[in-house]
């Protein structure tokens, strides 16, 4: 036993771990210096223990999206569509990815509701101008 307390006295406690709203926070912080690579790493770290993941995934979602990485986008703002389908921030990234990516028809079946969702948002509506124009 007296070997054991030997290896165990050097033992440090772990630090605690920072709260996934500073983190997120932090992530905010970043995005607006315009760091969004930065931003997402923190996001990343965020959802390990947020309550709230679709946020994490939206906001990940939508820094990929400025950047230019549309498969990464849609795949986190359907991960967010899925835990929250009714945010209207989630509506309209999903929407805008499906029109920039050329998937019409889930573009179609998802305009309408991010128009209820967005009801005065013009991009949306320029959208939804050009969809009944196609028809």
């Amino acid at each position: 036993l007296p070997e054991l307390f030997y290896f165990l006295k050097d033992i440090k406690p772990a630090a605690p771990r920072e709260p996934y709203y500073r983190t997120r926070e932090r992530g905010w912080r970043k995005a607006q210096e315009g760091k969004l690579d930065e931003a997402i790493e923190l996001f990343q770290a965020s959802i390990v223990s947020s309550p709230n993941k679709d946020l994490d995934y939206r906001e990940m979602a939508w820094m990929h999206f400025e950047l230019g990485r549309l498969a990464e986008a849609e795949s986190l703002y359907r991960s967010a569509y899925a835990i929250n389908p009714k945010d209207p921030v989630i509506l309209k990234g999903l929407t805008l990815t499906y029109a920039k990516t050329g998937k019409s028809e889930l573009l179609k079946t998802l305009l309408p509701e991010a128009c209820l969702a967005n009801p005065q948002d013009p991009a949306l509506l320029e959208l939804q101008r050009m969809v009944e124009d196609e028809a």
